[in-house]
């Protein structure tokens, strides 16, 4: 993304932020660069019921796990990953 366009990224859900939203994905407006961290904290300012698990997610970016400063562009498949527990 060039520093003034603006592009929906659609974000996949898994786990509780799933059961949060109700929904399997929802999509976040964005303007570029993006990173994955900013991405997280746009997710969370335009869906504050996530903000609580915040420091709980980790970003998949093309089916990689994403640092936070790593760079996510229109059409990457993004996801986000909370921890799961369970035996």
């Amino acid at each position: 993304m060039t520093e003034r366009s603006v592009a929906a990224v659609e974000v996949q859900l898994f786990s509780v932020l799933k059961e949060r939203m109700k929904s399997r994905s929802v999509r976040v407006m964005v303007s570029g660069p993006l990173t994955a961290g900013g991405l997280l904290d746009a997710l969370c300012a335009e869906y504050p019921q996530l903000g609580p698990y915040r420091g709980l997610m980790v970003l998949a970016v093309n089916q990689a796990y994403a640092r936070s400063e790593d760079p996510v562009r229109p059409g990457d498949e993004v996801a986000v990953i909370t921890p799961v527990s369970g035996g």
